[in-house]
């Protein structure tokens, strides 16, 4: 098959990629890391584009996943980012997080199911109740009452939890207002669903 049988290679974001040639060094160093790890995602050349956006955005992204930090299992942390990733638009986050949700329930079906409606899925108790307050969160933040957090604490959560919970959400509807006017392409290997 011939380049012109595939087509054009279609573009990163809408604002470009970041020159390697021209990184700072923090971020050239970073990109190294990421290759040693398996390759530079998308959503990291797209806002290196501007170097100091992208070194906030990690860090905070870098804080909310790292699973020897924050009090919320990686699954449910997972199952927040794609519930409110998919609720926003956002086609980069909502592929990305399926393929960390689907890595910690070991099947990508259930993970894909859970994406696309939350709502069809049997979840536990406190899965659901976590993912109805996301999406308030997301959705409708002027109309949260006591009774919102109330519904989360009755499935366990104690208010550090809740607190992780909000933030989680919080940010996602932040990063998917980054990536989705960007529209950054989602990288080849998150249609695998599932990472290591």
């Amino acid at each position: 098959m011939n380049d012109d049988a595939a087509g054009p290679a279609e573009r990163i974001s809408r604002m470009g990629i970041a020159d390697e040639a021209e990184l700072p060094p923090k971020v050239a160093k970073l990109y190294e890391g990421l290759r040693k790890k398996g390759g530079v995602p998308n959503w990291i050349k797209a806002l290196a584009v501007h170097p100091d956006v992208m070194n906030r955005f990690v860090g905070y992204y870098e804080t909310l996943f790292n699973s020897s930090t924050g009090k919320l299992p990686m699954l449910e942390r997972e199952i927040v980012a794609t519930v409110v990733s998919n609720i926003n638009g956002c086609t980069y986050c909502t592929f990305y997080h399926t393929g960390g949700m689907a890595t910690h329930l070991g099947s990508s079906e259930r993970a894909q199911r859970i994406a696309h409606n939350y709502r069809e899925v049997d979840l536990s108790e406190r899965q659901r109740a976590m993912c109805d307050f996301a999406v308030k969160v997301t959705e409708q933040p002027d109309l949260m009452q006591d009774t919102d957090f109330d519904a989360v604490r009755a499935v366990g959560l104690d208010d550090k939890e809740i607190f992780e919970l909000l933030e989680i959400a919080a940010f996602f509807s932040f990063s998917n207002r980054l990536a989705t006017p960007l529209a950054i392409l989602p990288d080849a290997a998150l249609f695998d669903y599932q990472r290591a």
